[in-house]
């Protein structure tokens, strides 16, 4: 890091922007390092150039509502952007007072600030990304900690910024704005050194009236033995004063004075007199899966996630993308953050991590070494159909195939009114008997796709006579393998 920093405080022109970018990504890349050119940097330094720069989509707020997510269009340019976020982040030491996006923060260290106060006054900033405009970054650049050059300055503001449409702006004429986009890998480091100025006036602020202030990003807290929130009060008189005078507006839907006595959330978690905790419903619901998981299985607690995942996301409050998620990285997620939160010597946690263990364990038994796949549960196909009160048609031939991949059928079924499928091997050997055929649920290595996949014990030499669930796992990972 230190290398890049002082590359990073010679540049003068574009040209050692683009060699400072491609040092680090020989750097990173090694081997299949392949260099940008002075043609593609000049190009996406243009917020003008809006085709395949940026793409928009929605995702639920938690609060109601949605929230607009700007992502890099292609990983060439994802990649890019990462690299001026590295620069920047070399350069750029954040205030004591930001907690988002800081290597080594939390939101657990955002809450612990403000544990054992009678008064926690939350407020959130409306529009924060899009508040901060180009020209406002290219004038932050040009002065200390990074005092580039207004070329460089101009270049990195191109880059990380995005052409939107002016509100009230006619469509004959319009009118257009280049602001920062949420979503991008250089964003968060430029919302700390954007948010700068507004640290130190605020943390004075906090100073004046006897306070504590931390900022998460667009989430900033006071806390406080004294109450000095009401609505007229000096301190609130200048705080919108300050907040106004930075270009941000407060959103006073989000505004909120939580008293001692009464439940005090800080990003999310609760903070007491003596500790930050997780919610009541977070340890709830991990302890719902981890029961569910024990006492059905795997596969269906992984089909009971998936029915609560759909739901949520018919309410608007969850994404597609993380409807199909994996059970196993579910779970495991859920106890990494608890730990982090409460400790690794927390009771509670370490109760939970042991009954995640056992599970995991059964799950992993017999898992073969090098496979593509790793596989949670296996049943006869008979016994699948009891437990689950469905049937499905693998014996049908000729069927409608929804969708080929190789020599696989995709067969459908449904279970509490959500359709799933199914991957067939081998359909000669559909004409089998149910309990001559088996039922695995895979995932592939992240935990990102899982599929249930139909076979055939009985090709393999380890199954003459009888099925033996616990050793169906290695014929499964051979069909795999070599399908």
């Amino acid at each position: 890091m230190e290398n890049i920093k002082h590359s990073a405080l010679q540049m003068q022109t574009l040209s050692d922007l683009l060699n400072l970018v491609n040092a680090i990504k020989q750097d990173e890349l090694k081997e299949k390092y392949h260099p940008y050119t002075m043609r593609q940097m000049g190009w996406f330094c243009n917020p003008n150039h809006v085709f395949h720069r940026y793409r928009e989509f929605e995702i639920p707020k938690k609060s109601g509502g949605k929230r607009t997510i700007s992502a890099p269009r292609s990983r060439n340019f994802k990649h890019l952007l990462s690299y001026v976020g590295q620069i920047l982040q070399s350069v750029y030491e954040p205030s004591a007072h930001a907690m988002g996006f800081v290597p080594g923060k939390s939101i657990a260290d955002n809450a612990k600030a403000h544990v054992g106060m009678h008064y926690v006054f939350n407020i959130d900033l409306k529009d924060f990304f899009p508040s901060i405009e180009r020209a406002r970054i290219v004038a932050r650049l040009q002065v200390r900690p990074f005092n580039f050059t207004k070329e460089v300055a101009l270049a990195i503001g191109g880059l990380c910024t995005m052409r939107v449409l002016q509100d009230g702006s006619h469509t004959e004429e319009p009118k257009y704005r280049y602001v920062l986009p949420q979503g991008s890998p250089a964003s968060p480091v430029i919302t700390n050194l954007m948010c700068d100025k507004l640290d130190y006036q605020l943390s004075g602020l906090a100073k004046r009236f006897g306070l504590n202030y931390t900022r998460y990003a667009d989430d900033i807290t006071f806390s406080s033995l004294h109450n000095v929130y009401q609505e007229d009060s000096d301190f609130r008189k200048e705080l919108l004063r300050i907040i106004a005078g930075q270009g941000f507006t407060i959103n006073e839907k989000k505004t909120r004075l939580n008293k001692v006595g009464a439940r005090q959330e800080v990003t999310g978690l609760t903070v007491s007199p003596s500790k930050v905790n997780v919610t009541r419903k977070y340890i709830s619901d991990l302890r719902g899966l981890l029961f569910t998981w024990e006492k059905y299985g795997y596969g269906i607690a992984q089909m009971s996630l998936e029915h609560h995942n759909s739901i949520l996301f018919q309410q608007g409050i969850k994404r597609a993308s993380r409807i199909n998620v994996s059970l196993a990285c579910v779970v495991g997620g859920k106890l990494m953050f608890l730990r982090m939160v409460k400790g690794a010597e927390d009771s509670t946690y370490l109760a939970l991590q042991k009954r995640y263990d056992k599970l995991m364990l059964k799950c992993q038994r017999n898992q073969p070494q090098h496979t593509r796949f790793r596989y949670r549960e296996t049943y006869t196909l008979k016994e699948f159909q009891e437990k689950m009160g469905v049937e499905i048609p693998v014996q049908t031939p000729g069927a409608k195939r929804k969708r080929k991949l190789g020599d696989t059928k995709w067969v459908r079924f449904w279970v509490n009114t959500r359709m799933y499928c199914a991957r067939v091997k081998n359909e000669t050997d559909m004409s089998l008997p149910y309990d001559q055929l088996c039922i695995s649920l895979c995932e592939n290595a992240n935990g990102s796709e899982s599929f249930w996949l139909i076979h055939n014990p009985y090709k393999s030499k380890y199954f003459k006579e009888k099925v033996d669930i616990d050793k169906l796992n290695e014929e499964l990972d051979a069909l795999i393998t070599h399908g």
